[in-house]
């Protein structure tokens, strides 16, 4: 009985945590869905601007991060799962697709800083490129996508992989390593 009880209140928590973040973010002029669940309090590092826009179903983990700048834009579609512990970071833009489920610890950034050697790193801005991430894509643990990334539908990412902006990669492949390259295809 004790246990049934458990599980009502975790879910009914969810639902609660969800529906403040998504009267929070509409109040900000960003889009939410319906059925947007939250696992734990999510941290901005910006204030949302309008400038995120969430699907129907997706659930976000505990202890996520999001940076979005005032001229970047981060878009959860419909059914998309995002673990625990993820960063997520856009100058520009990151599209998250359909169906796609994020594990635990990864790291999504469309910016990187420029790295001029004549003056400090962090005077000399940043550069950045969209990420594109398909639908039906799974991203492993420890993950971190970079730049200009163009994941296409039904990739799976190995865990602790590195996806560089510069990598073509085929529609339902499996990928992994530092950086990742093509394991075999989906079956």
């Amino acid at each position: 009985m004790i246990r049934i009880i458990f599980k009502y209140q975790k879910s009914f928590g969810r639902k609660v945590l969800g529906l403040y973040y998504k009267i929070y973010l509409r109040l900000l002029g960003c889009k939410v869905g319906k059925n947007f669940k939250c696992l734990g309090l999510i941290h901005f590092r910006e204030v949302p601007n309008g400038n995120f826009v969430i699907g129907d179903n997706v659930t976000i983990g505990r202890h996520c991060t999001f940076e979005i700048t005032p001229n970047g834009k981060l878009i959860l579609e419909d059914n998309s799962v995002i673990g625990d512990n993820v960063m997520m970071s856009s100058l520009e833009k990151i599209r998250v697709g359909r169906w796609t489920g994020i594990a635990e610890n990864v790291s999504i950034r469309d910016a990187f800083h420029l790295l001029d050697k004549g003056s400090l790193y962090q005077m000399q801005g940043s550069v950045s490129q969209a990420i594109d991430i398909g639908e039906d894509v799974v991203l492993g643990a420890g993950t971190a996508i970079l730049k200009g990334a163009v994941i296409p539908n039904g990739v799976i990412v190995g865990s602790n992989s590195v996806v560089t902006g510069g990598l073509e990669m085929e529609a339902f492949g499996i990928y992994a390593g530092q950086p990742a390259r093509l394991i075999k295809l989906r079956s």
